[in-house]
């Protein structure tokens, strides 16, 4: 990105006639025209760059994700934990699923999504659609229209994106979980837990 930036106003005539960020030739080389059949080739990085670390997706243990279930007192918060983590969907596409989004028989809710903005299927785990079902029959079924997760005081009205992100951080009080606490980082660190499934 840097060395585009520089290659940019080089072409311009402006800045350093010289690349500080030069390109790896040989990278260039072996992902060129190159098939996704294909094994990637390997190459040596290009100076000045620094190596990235190989480093192993986020989880929380078991253990921990059970404590963190328990400490949710709601039905519907249960609900949005368990669909955060199976699914991986974004905090606003899960806040913005109304009943006729759910298709309760294919195991799957549909959202619309950030990139393309168009209604795509979500699976959803047995689990979190038992909890949801749970607290829909609790509270009846909001109109078509209405989004499903609702707030619990005060008028009627869709939960927001930062009522939700309260919910996670007063059920995230032991310090391990704190650190990872966001409903943004929860989805991605609980979709390999034991509710993905």
């Amino acid at each position: 990105m840097v060395g585009s930036f520089y290659a940019f106003h080089r072409h311009y005539g402006r800045g350093p006639l010289t690349n500080p960020a030069p390109e790896s030739l040989a990278r260039r080389r072996a992902l060129a025209h190159r098939s996704p059949t294909e094994p990637a080739q390997p190459f040596r990085r290009a100076r000045l760059r620094q190596r990235v670390p190989k480093t192993d997706p986020r989880a929380i243990p078991d253990a921990m994700w059970d404590e963190f279930f328990e400490a949710m007192t709601h039905d519907r918060d249960r609900a949005a934990v368990l669909l955060y983590g199976s699914s991986g969907a974004r905090a606003e596409e899960l806040l913005g699923v109304t009943p006729a989004d759910i298709d309760w028989s294919g195991q799957v809710f549909h959202v619309i999504s950030k990139g393309t903005k168009e209604r795509e299927p979500v699976p959803a785990s047995p689990q979190a659609l038992i909890v949801l079902a749970a607290y829909l029959d609790s509270i009846g079924l909001p109109a078509a229209h209405e989004p499903v997760l609702r707030t619990r005081r005060g008028p009627d009205r869709p939960l927001s994106y930062w009522a939700m992100r309260r919910v996670i951080q007063r059920a995230t009080t032991p310090a391990e979980l704190t650190r990872t606490g966001s409903g943004v980082s929860l989805s991605g660190a609980a979709a390999s837990g034991p509710y993905s499934r």
